[in-house]
């Protein structure tokens, strides 16, 4: 529905309403940050990737510089998980033709 000076009152108020669903659905996946605008997910994914990495390199360090196999246990297992959370799951596929 495009504007022009000859819409009814009604049509109106819908290209109103959608403009307004516009900016509140800009307005929920956007964050003000010192009048910068940054897309929420990408924040949010980008902070899980980082601390994700940060928490791989540590025990990836730990499991290098420990000696014994009962210390190590804990950093394998949190290796482990941080990438079983990347991995995509597995899934079964229909083979019929």
């Amino acid at each position: 529905m495009i504007y022009h000076s000859h819409n009814t009152p009604e049509e109106l108020k819908n290209i109103t309403d959608i403009k307004d669903k516009i900016q509140t659905r800009t307005n929920e996946i956007s964050w003000i940050v010192n009048s910068y605008i940054l897309d929420r997910r990408a924040v949010i994914y980008l902070t899980h990737v980082c601390i994700s990495m940060i928490m791989i390199i540590f025990c990836m360090y730990q499991l290098i510089e420990l000696n014994e196999c009962h210390s190590q246990q804990l950093y394998s297992t949190l290796l482990t998980l941080i990438i079983g959370i990347y991995l995509p799951s597995p899934a079964v596929r229909n083979t019929k033709h």
